[in-house]
């Protein structure tokens, strides 16, 4: 029987023949813990039947948070996402917190745990969650938006930016002004659980389509991105790359995974004396404020960061205004796709003679 007065989680789990653990974890969907239908359907009809309301965690903060997920926070590319939700969140009365994951999927878990007890609002992943079906559970209690680089079908609020897409625009560029060998600079991230780059998909398919055309992928694995200056250690890597590459004289022109690893591409180049882009054109995919000024004028993609990080902001204020009505996901889903933008400058050029 339940105690006198409001129900409490005890109850609830005396009532479905569970822990009070079991039930606490249940109720709160915390993320990364999977129980059987069965025992999920007895704890959520024992709330129901005997009115068990869950109490709002008491939170350290004086207005509503929303937690900010991301990758790294050395990438100009986040902290720019980052920046706007911030901005669009204070304009709403909301506070941001951001939580690093380093890429690091026990961490991100843990992170993902402790949110209930923070007490927060939202959630805005800016980068894919390493446990997707750990974020889709954390979303039955927590309103959740990702900012995705492909359409893999996650059932949450997204924000899809193509990276097929930004590979593609690169490709087409390139062809388009006569080059045929062309050297794709690839720093993998596979290691990381990451799966292949999208960017390099996107541009291995227009080659593949041209007659006489070749890309030749030369990769390194990335640096550790818990270790301090992982992205100087980015552009080393690459500018490795770019020597080995001066060894093949029919290869005219380099597509980068990366801004930072084009700035290694150029800095060997510069080195060799060789000319951009009379000698060799380089273009890469990210638009970071380095990459427009006047001694780099580096071809590249822009992936409107700061609209993406409204817009994010934007689809969770939705959910939290108008809450789903009980049910373990929300009603209908949104996803919204931003195309990437070339922005072609001084680094890329008709190719030189073979």
């Amino acid at each position: 029987m339940p105690s006198r007065g409001k129900p409490t989680l005890s109850d609830v789990a005396r009532a479905a023949g569970v822990s009070t653990a079991a039930a606490s974890m249940i109720l709160r969907g915390t993320p990364g813990v999977s129980f059987s239908e069965e025992t999920v359907r007895r704890v959520t009809e024992a709330a129901s039947a005997l009115g068990y309301r869950r109490p709002a965690p008491a939170s350290p903060y004086d207005r509503p948070v929303i937690a900010i997920f991301l990758p790294l926070v050395t990438g100009s590319y986040y902290t720019f996402i980052t920046q706007a939700i911030t901005q669009q969140a204070n304009r709403h009365g909301y506070d941001t917190i951001v939580l690093e994951t380093h890429r690091n999927l026990e961490r991100e878990l843990r992170l993902m745990h402790a949110l209930p007890r923070i007490g927060v609002s939202g959630v805005i992943f800016t980068a894919p969650p390493m446990n997707a079906e750990a974020a889709v559970s954390m979303a039955q209690t927590i309103p959740t938006v990702i900012i995705n680089n492909e359409r893999d079908g996650t059932p949450l609020d997204t924000i899809v930016i193509d990276d097929l897409r930004v590979g593609e625009l690169v490709a087409d560029h390139l062809l388009g002004l006569g080059h045929r060998t062309v050297a794709f600079v690839e720093i993998s991230r596979q290691w990381q659980g990451i799966s292949i780059s999208q960017r390099l998909v996107g541009a291995k398919a227009r080659f593949a389509s041209c007659p006489g055309a070749e890309l030749l992928v030369y990769s390194r694995r990335a640096p550790d991105t818990l270790r301090p200056g992982s992205f100087i250690e980015t552009r080393e890597q690459a500018r490795e790359i770019a020597a080995e590459c001066l060894e093949n004289e029919r290869i005219t022109a380099f597509i980068c995974i990366s801004d930072y690893a084009a700035y290694g591409v150029m800095d060997e180049l510069a080195a060799r004396g060789k000319r951009i882009p009379q000698d060799y054109s380089v273009c890469a995919c990210d638009n970071l404020f380095a990459s427009s000024l006047a001694g780099v004028s580096l071809t590249t993609v822009d992936r409107h960061p700061v609209e993406i990080g409204v817009k994010s902001f934007e689809l969770l204020l939705q959910r939290l205004i108008h809450p789903s009505s009980g049910e373990q996901l929300p009603p209908h889903i949104t996803r919204v796709e931003y195309l990437s933008t070339l922005i072609v400058r001084d680094s890329s050029g008709i190719p030189r003679r073979v």
